[in-house]
């Protein structure tokens, strides 16, 4: 009787191990796929999402906490894929805009150089005849007077005189003596 009991004690056993082993692996098994593949499929999509590979989305498959993490990460990567679009419109944007004010700038200066050289023109020259005026010929008398000093050089000026040029202007009216003086 010893012995029958002994033996049914080992069988008991035994069959106590493998259903054990069977329970455990099953365990394993379980934890193995349901939640230790959830994870890496999460670390996976991480990752990916660091190397802003936008397309990320993780299953949401259950009603545990590996799922709140998903529908967690799904949220955050969707909320990352709307700021990063918003991103590249916003600079999109600023690069048209820059573009239109720099085409504006260039312009407006151009207006401006063109209006300068005018002024320019016009303060240096007489309006009628286009020649230079009073002001740049003692500009330019001034600026020869002193080169001629530098190099012991010589200034002549010569003096165009129109006598009884008021008379042609007194007779003839100042139309006939604005063409005299274009002449």
């Amino acid at each position: 009787a010893y012995m029958v009991a002994k033996e049914q004690f080992l069988i008991q056993l035994l069959l106590t191990v493998i259903i054990g082993i069977a329970v455990g692996l099953a365990i394993f098994i379980t934890f193995r796929f349901r939640i230790l593949g959830r994870i890496r499929e999460l670390v996976r999509s991480t990752d990916r999402l660091a190397l802003f590979e936008l397309d990320q989305h993780v299953s949401e498959s259950g009603h545990d906490e590996l799922t709140e993490l998903a529908k967690s990460f799904n949220h955050m990567a969707e909320e990352l894929r709307a700021a990063i679009q918003g991103k590249e419109q916003a600079i999109h944007d600023i690069e048209r805009l820059n573009a239109n004010l720099e085409e504006r700038v260039a312009k407006r200066s151009a207006e401006l150089r063109a209006l300068n050289d005018q002024l320019s023109h016009q303060a240096m020259h007489d309006a009628l005849t286009g020649l230079p005026n009073r002001v740049l010929i003692i500009d330019r008398l001034q600026l020869a007077i002193k080169q001629a000093h530098r190099t012991n050089g010589r200034v002549v000026v010569f003096l165009l005189d129109l006598d009884h040029f008021k008379d042609v202007n007194d007779t003839l009216g100042h139309p006939v003596g604005d063409l005299v003086l274009q002449e």
